[in-house]
Parts: C-alpha cells; structure tokens; sequence
C-alpha cells in the first residue's frame, strides 16, 4: 500500500487548528472581547493576509499561533511582524504563541512572544478568573433570591412555598453551573 504525501499535512494543519480554537477558548474565558479566529484582510498593496486570532474593540490584537513541537524559528516570527507591517499594524498589537519555545532571536524582534510555558500559565489564570466570576455570579444570584424571599411578605404562605421551592430550583442550577 502507498501512504499519503498529504498525511504529514493535513495532521499539521489539524494541530495548529487545534491550537487556534485553545487561543479562542482561553481569550473568551479571559474575557477578551470581539474575539475572532481565521480572520482575512487586506495589506496595503491589496493582498490578502490571514490572521489566526484577533479580539478588542478599540484596540485590536493580532495573535499567530504555532503548534510546534521544536523551538519557533526566527523566520516565523519575522513573518509574522512583516505582514503587520503591510496590513500597517503597530508591532506592539502583534502576539506570537507557541506551545513549545523560540530560538534565541526570534522573541526579540519586537513582537510579543508566549511560549509553552506562559500559555499554561495564562490558561490556569483564565481558569481562575472563570471561577471566581461564577462564584460572584452564584453569591449575587442566591442574595438577590433570599432577598426576595425574605421581602414577600404580602404573599399568602402558598405563594411563598412556590417561591421558596423556585429558589431551590435555582440553587441547584446555579452550583451545577459552576462545577
């Protein structure tokens, strides 16, 4: 049997793929807002560009991803930092993620740079962030149903036990949503 020039392809492409739906994932849980994947522009001479990642409102981020297992060679990030400068975008709004590191010189040409490491590291921030946000949600929602539990005090005792069982039903969906 022959086997496929295009395997080694198509499993790079699923990879980075992968990596650009994780970079997705872990800005919306930072709560980065307007986040995009696969985005297509146009440079300045009228060129399209691909960009893996972008998200802000007033001040956009431009974000490359790289799911290598080797170090980032110099070439890619320079790639990357010319095609911001043709769609004539500010260096300092480019980020370079990859889950592995660079070589000495390719993070330091003035685009900012995440490796293995700091990728970890910002997905455990995000994680933590998520958590506290639905622990706040969960505290906020269960004061404001006690609260108005606590002010039905014009509602006969039936009415009250509807609403008492409510909340309980509400308590349940909130800490099933937070585990």
């Amino acid at each position: 049997s022959t086997q496929s020039t295009w395997g080694p392809m198509v499993n790079s492409y699923k990879k980075g793929l992968r990596l650009e739906k994780r970079i997705v994932r872990l800005f919306k849980k930072l709560g980065k807002k307007n986040v995009q994947h696969d985005v297509k522009l146009k440079d300045i001479h009228g060129n399209g560009s691909q960009i893996d990642v972008v998200y802000g409102r007033f001040f956009l981020k431009y974000v490359e991803c790289k799911n290598y297992s080797k170090p980032v060679p110099l070439e890619d990030v320079a790639k990357f930092k010319e095609v911001l400068l043709l769609l004539g975008i500010p260096l300092k709004r480019g980020l370079f993620i990859t889950t592995s590191t660079y070589t000495p010189r390719a993070s330091k040409i003035g685009i900012e740079t995440w490796d293995g490491k700091r990728l970890i590291f910002e997905e455990k921030k995000a994680a933590r962030k998520l958590f506290v946000r639905r622990v706040v949600r969960f505290f906020f929602g269960l004061v404001f149903l006690v609260s108005l539990y606590l002010g039905c005090v014009f509602f006969t005792d039936e009415e009250k036990e509807k609403l008492l069982l409510k909340i309980k039903e509400e308590i349940k969906y909130i800490i099933n949503k937070t585990k």
